[in-house]
């Protein structure tokens, strides 16, 4: 088995982090903190799916598809993708539809839109689904090879996303918004292990870092005015933050354990933290006003735990593992 880069599994954690944190600060038991939850998730909004999708497309490109493996390929990422994709949301969707006492219950009739449309979180893993479709059909035809053909096809993808931002179809079949708003950032992290003498130099990284540190700096700046639309997502200043905090990290690579052991369960805690999640919403929802933080850690905590726990049970167990994890 390859090893795993604990540079990159650290960067893993750190964006599961982000995106568990993000949901859990919608939470209603946060408003009496909602002004310090909202600005969290503002600060970070260009930054947690965005790091998250660079990561994938770099370990990608660390293992791409192989001449004439085209059918292997994809349907390994159907099966890893779309098989857990489908059981996990239909559990969901039957829970919310059927459990007592849950608030605004599902129409159990409208099941089949959840494998077509967007459904929660899950909406993420039929936008990553398409990238993997769309970025082997543009292997095939070698433009991703050389960096001046790739760069084409990068601010082609970014100019895409933007556009979509402002001119939003009226329907949203398998995701297709989240695929224009998800794809550049997956063709930067193929950039980053293709073309990494460029765009993971030192000096690529040291510009970007003051780059990132500028549009940060300049995003707080407009924090709470009419201008923080800016940087919403499709946005060219937010999606410039995505950017460059990416080639930062990338160029850093910072390495530490613990986050890293947590990371290389990232694909599982987000596919289940909805029930971790709501275990633990439950378990500390009465908790007094006054101890809303530590009903955030506590929500975050558990959240990333159950995930763990999930995958080490799952794994053992032959045919279910493919079904819930996509594993062989």
């Amino acid at each position: 088995m390859r090893k795993k880069d604990e540079s990159i599994e650290t960067l893993r954690a750190v964006a599961i982090i982000l995106v568990v944190a993000f949901h859990i600060g919608n939470d209603p038991e946060l408003d009496s903190s909602r002004a310090l939850y909202d600005h969290f998730s503002y600060f970070f909004q260009n930054i947690r799916l965005p790091l998250f999708t660079i990561i994938s497309g770099y370990l990608y490109a660390c293992r791409p598809i192989a001449d004439g493996k085209f059918s292997t390929f994809i349907g390994g990422k159907a099966r890893r993708i779309l098989v857990p994709l489908i059981a996990v949301s239909t559990v969901e969707y039957l829970i919310v539809s059927l459990a007592p006492g849950v608030n605004n219950p599902a129409n159990l009739a409208d099941i089949w839109k959840i494998y077509l449309f967007p459904y929660e979180h899950y909406w993420f893993l039929q936008a990553i689904f398409l990238i993997f479709i769309v970025v082997v059909l543009l292997e095939f035809t070698s433009v991703l090879d050389k960096f001046p053909g790739y760069l084409i096809v990068l601010l082609l993808a970014f100019a895409v996303s933007h556009l979509y931002y402002y001119y939003k179809p009226p329907f949203n079949l398998f995701s297709f918004g989240g695929f224009t708003y998800l794809l550049p950032y997956f063709l930067v992290g193929v950039g980053l292990k293709r073309f990494s003498t460029i765009l993971a130099s030192n000096k690529a990284g040291f510009i970007s870092a003051i780059i990132f540190s500028l549009l940060i700096l300049l995003q707080y700046m407009l924090l709470d005015t009419d201008y923080a639309s800016l940087f919403a997502k499709g946005q060219l200043l937010g999606m410039a933050v995505g950017l460059f905090c990416g080639i930062f990290l990338f160029s850093w690579k910072p390495a530490l354990k613990p986050l890293a052991w947590l990371g290389s369960y990232a694909y599982t805690i987000y596919l289940y933290q909805s029930f971790g999640a709501g275990f633990a919403r439950r378990a500390f929802g009465g908790l007094d006003a006054t101890s809303d933080h530590l009903y955030f850690f506590l929500v975050l905590l558990v959240t990333l735990l159950a995930g763990v726990m999930i995958e080490e049970v799952v794994k053992r167990m032959p045919y279910i593992r493919k079904v819930l994890l996509g594993l062989k």
